[in-house]
């Protein structure tokens, strides 16, 4: 009986293994033809050819280990455990620092040879001319003397003003590129970037074997690859992100409120997120909400102590506050910096470029929302429609997660046992992740 289920371990293994290369090796070719409009068919044809015979190298040898696993369960099991002794002796290096360079480097090529090393979405257009505009020192540029032979989506003459409708966050990153004629290969560097900073995080958070499976999930995930290839602001988002939460869980579990350097981290993450995709922000929310509460109760407790005793808390209140301006001061920054560019670009300090490209796509509810119909009149947004919104969103996060087609079917059951059980010890940073994770999802309520 145990040799039974031994047996079929193995085989449910190798043929999880064997949909996961499949599922993967299927949809790569698929998404990276997105742009099939653009790319030239002997291209397409040529990638095809190679994804094929991926297929006879990745899946027949898998197909031969479900045989073996059930025919000769000898060699399965030893072909398992030397899989499993490879994984478990590989150094941590190799998670910290090759896999991010391998990242960069197969993620670089794909930008450069698939994608040409040109934007291939209207928004990443629109990033790329901003970038261009701040590598020439400057927030906007001249209308040429024939406007109408440049006219652009998104890209906006106004006041003769010339200027992409973007949050200025990423086209500061990306005007490093271009000043070094290379704006293709940000992006890819972000991406490695991400991926050692996750597997640091994944540490801090939970443990070395979590850290390690996420790197090697995200490093061969064909949905990062892509987001990592095109000129896009939702890696560097997802950066600043990471290590805002990163950040503030360190300040919370140590529960020494008085260094400057965590906090100040935190505070220009989250700066940077707020003017490159203020909408990725809502994921850091339950953490500040958590840190606020666990700061007033540390509060209390040194009120009460200074109460017994005046003279002995009096240098940790003076650091606390010194701590608390390091963790605002790059935030009131960024929202200084994010007025002064929406003044130099549109005029007005709290109108964002992105607002007058289209004044009725904003947030909430109304017949005058929605998108545009013919007649000047606009399709509205309602709660029903942004319910509707979430489960559309929810269906594709199930059937794509990590760019794996059909291999992510169980992604949010996943998730959701994840979040409710397992280890006791992360349970209040699991919540926190998830709550997180339906703040940005809530936030399309409120979105047409």
């Amino acid at each position: 009986m145990k040799n039974l289920r031994s047996r079929s371990f193995l085989f449910v293994f190798f043929l999880t293994l064997f949909l996961l290369a499949f599922a993967w090796l299927s949809s790569t070719p698929v998404r990276i033809q997105g742009f099939e409009s653009i790319q030239k068919y002997e291209d397409r044809e040529v990638l095809y050819q190679q994804f094929s015979l991926l297929y006879l190298i990745v899946t027949t040898p898998l197909i031969l280990l479900m045989v073996f696993s059930v025919v000769q369960y000898s060699i399965g099991k030893w072909l398992f455990d030397k899989i499993y002794l490879m994984y478990r002796q590989l150094p941590r290096y190799f998670f910290s620092w090759i896999c991010p360079i391998a990242f960069i480097i197969f993620s670089a090529l794909t930008a450069f040879r698939i994608m040409g090393a040109t934007p291939r979405i209207l928004d990443g257009f629109n990033y790329l001319f901003q970038a261009q505009n701040m590598a020439l020192g400057q927030f906007t540029a001249n209308i040429p003397p024939v406007p109408e032979f440049f006219q652009f989506v998104f890209i906006m003459m106004q006041d003769g003003r010339w200027y992409g409708s973007v949050y200025p966050g990423f086209p500061l990153i990306l005007a490093l590129g271009v000043l070094i004629r290379a704006p293709w290969l940000v992006n890819p560097v972000l991406g490695g970037i991400g991926i050692h900073l996750t597997f640091r995080a994944g540490k801090a958070f939970f443990n070395t074997e979590t850290a390690k499976l996420t790197v090697l999930l995200m490093t061969f995930s064909p949905f990062y690859r892509m987001m990592a290839s095109i000129f896009m602001s939702h890696i560097s988002a997802m950066i600043g992100s990471l290590v805002a939460i990163w950040m503030i869980w360190i300040w919370i579990t140590k529960r020494n409120f008085q260094g400057i350097s965590v906090p100040f981290a935190a505070g220009t993450a989250m700066g940077y997120v707020y003017i490159t995709r203020p909408q990725a922000g809502m994921v850091v929310i339950p953490f500040i909400i958590y840190a606020i509460v666990v700061f007033l109760k540390r509060s209390v407790k040194m009120f009460c102590s200074r109460m017994k005793n005046p003279f002995e808390n009096q240098m940790s209140w003076h650091r606390i506050s010194v701590a608390i301006l390091f963790l605002l001061l790059p935030m009131i920054g960024s929202f200084l910096f994010l007025s002064f560019y929406n003044l130099q670009v549109t005029g007005e300090a709290f109108v964002n470029p992105r607002y007058l490209v289209d004044p009725q796509r904003s947030l909430g509810f109304g017949d005058s929302l929605g998108e545009p119909l013919p007649g000047g009149l606009r399709s509205g947004h309602s709660l029903g429609k942004g319910i509707h919104n979430i489960s559309v969103l929810l269906r594709l996060w199930n059937s794509d997660l990590l760019g794996w087609g059909s291999a992510g079917l169980l992604g949010i059951p996943i998730i959701l046992v994840i979040l409710c059980f397992g280890d006791r010890e992360f349970f209040t940073l699991k919540i926190l992740l998830g709550v997180g994770m339906l703040f940005v999802l809530s936030l399309y309520l409120f979105y047409y």
